[in-house]
């Protein structure tokens, strides 16, 4: 049987991809199916069920991410490049957005980004 704390953390994680999916949905219109795709702060990888993509590649503090990586540290790199790089509502985390932005640029022809109110 689930104890009310089990419960708490279902409900939160419910809310929390209820509170995204108005921008997912809207997303998706921007990326064309079978797409590659680099996703910065996958969470979940909630987007899959989003998207249509030949190629994705998320990255998070979150373990199920395919690279676990906590953005306030070093910047990555990678030896490749993606169609589309995704920020959804992640650019609270960096310390310096500008950097950040800068360096990731580089990695995917076309980003969408977007900014919503923390909870």
């Amino acid at each position: 049987m689930a104890t009310a704390e089990d419960i708490e953390v279902i409900k939160e994680e419910y809310l929390l991809k209820a509170r995204f999916a108005p921008q997912k949905d809207i997303i998706k219109t921007h990326i064309p199916a079978g797409s590659s795709v680099l996703d910065l702060g996958c969470g979940d990888k909630d987007m899959l069920n989003y998207i249509t993509c030949s190629d994705y590649h998320g990255v998070d503090v979150c373990e199920l991410a395919d690279q676990v990586h906590d953005f306030d540290g070093d910047l990555l790199t990678w030896d490749r490049t993606w169609d589309v790089g995704l920020m959804v509502s992640m650019l609270y985390y960096p310390e310096d957005t500008d950097r950040f932005l800068n360096h990731y640029k580089q990695f995917a022809s076309k980003w969408i980004v977007t900014i919503a109110p923390m909870p």
